[in-house]
């Protein structure tokens, strides 16, 4: 903000009284401007922190896809080994059935 002081003491030449209250006025206009300034910052840092919240977020929530991802996996690899065990001890129950035969 600029404040052309030179034209308010024209302005005011023969009011001491305006002047002071003139003073006074962009005194309060200034601290006004500095909370704003003030405020501003602290939403933008609000706003960084959030961004960062999420972020973050977004990678524990892939973090926990990967996981459970290979939980499934590992499941389904466990069934497979399983299967193929039945599979050979069947056939080698039906080799034993059939060279007996």
């Amino acid at each position: 903000m600029v404040v052309d002081q030179k034209g308010a003491e024209e302005a005011f030449a023969n009011d001491e009284e305006g002047m002071q209250a003139f003073d006074t006025f962009i005194g309060e206009l200034y601290d006004l401007s500095n909370g704003y300034r003030e405020d501003l910052d602290s939403l933008e840092e609000y706003a960084d922190s959030l961004e960062e919240y999420l972020d973050s977020g977004k990678e524990e929530y892939s973090d926990l896809l990967s996981q459970v991802y290979d939980a499934i996996l590992s499941e389904k690899q466990e069934l497979v080994d399983n299967l193929s065990q039945i599979d050979e001890s069947v056939n080698r129950a039906n080799e034993t059935v059939t060279g007996k035969i």
